[in-house]
């Protein structure tokens, strides 16, 4: 990503950092702090932008770093000695932990601190989350800690009680179509409004849309996968086969049933459809979408999406999947 690309895709994030920058101006940067939003509400981009105020070598009046010295290339490349990002595909444990705590007692190289960012901190199992305490309670050289999370509710009391939270709120749906329509001005209309439909306010899911999921998610491919698969037409193994290659995601399984079954209910009106997948191929699905079918089919998919966030064999978790759909065939 490019220095003006990643200031061009600061959508939705402007007031928490606004209120991150004054802080910083004033001199009074909170130890800890919790990004908290949904998935494509850009919380890694605010962390980001918040690590190059804090290390920037000129900041500019409002605090923000000024995206052409060598320490905010350094942040944007992912590339700068004083900013560590902690990833999270599973539970952060206790080693990443204390790996955090040994860096953190190493003095910043030419800047006012060190920066961590904490992804998926939900995810910190119970001796990460009292070392990390322990890490804020006596620090062991200048830092700033940032944990990016979902569920904010889900961290430890103790460890919440300690932090600043900054809230991304989603934006208006023309904010999003502007957005999209001036960081990719190729793609067509069609995608650029699919995208737009999907992200429900949350810029991040509309661009993850196009560059991710669009080309090889088909939509209708997908409905007519789960339609073979309720009305008996497939087996499990090629329902789990199209459903691998055309859907890409558990979540867009989700949709295409969720907008099924507000065709069928007749909520258009009130409830805009998101899952891109035309009316036609909506209309042949619906008659086999219920909401028990949808409690069913559900936490399937989560955990799918779970297990795949963890490195579990996909193959594995889509047949897992495709035989929990088979079996709720019965009459719902």
């Amino acid at each position: 990503m490019t220095d003006d690309e990643c200031g061009a895709r600061l959508l939705g994030q402007e007031a928490p950092l606004a209120q991150a920058l004054a802080a910083i101006r004033r001199g009074r940067v909170a130890q800890a702090q919790i990004l908290a939003g949904a998935a494509g509400s850009g919380k890694g981009l605010l962390a980001e932008a918040i690590a190059c105020a804090l290390l920037c070598e000129s900041p500019d009046p409002q605090g923000a770093g000024c995206g052409r010295c060598l320490s905010c290339q350094g942040v944007c490349r992912g590339t700068h000695p004083n900013l560590s990002w902690i990833g999270a595909a599973g539970k952060v444990g206790i080693d990443e932990a204390r790996r955090l705590r040994r860096e953190a007692a190493l003095s910043p190289s030419g800047a006012r601190c060190a920066v961590f960012v904490v992804e998926a901190a939900e995810r910190l199992t119970g001796p990460a989350a009292v070392a990390l305490l322990k890490t804020l309670e006596d620090p062991p050289a200048p830092v700033v800690i940032l944990l990016l999370t979902e569920h904010p509710d889900q961290l430890e009391p103790t460890l919440r009680s300690r932090c600043l939270v900054l809230r991304l709120r989603p934006v208006g749906t023309e904010s999003v179509r502007r957005w999209l329509s001036g960081l990719r001005p190729e793609v067509s209309d069609a995608r650029r409004e699919d995208a737009v439909r999907a992200a429900q306010g949350w810029p991040g899911r509309a661009l993850a849309r196009l560059e991710d999921a669009a080309p090889g998610a088909d939509a209708d491919a997908v409905g007519q996968a789960l339609c073979d698969a309720l009305d008996g037409t497939a087996g499990p193994a090629r329902t789990a086969a199209v459903l691998a290659e055309a859907a890409g995601s558990p979540a867009r399984v989700l949709e295409v049933l969720r907008d099924a079954l507000v065709l069928q209910l007749g909520l258009t009106e009130d409830i805009t459809l998101c899952s891109g997948a035309s009316r036609g191929a909506l209309r042949a699905l619906a008659p086999h979408v219920s909401r028990r079918l949808l409690t069913r089919v559900g936490p399937a998919c989560l955990r799918l999406q779970e297990g795949l966030a963890a490195n579990v064999s996909a193959s594995l978790g889509w047949h897992i999947m495709a035989n929990r759909l088979h079996a709720s065939k019965a009459p719902c």
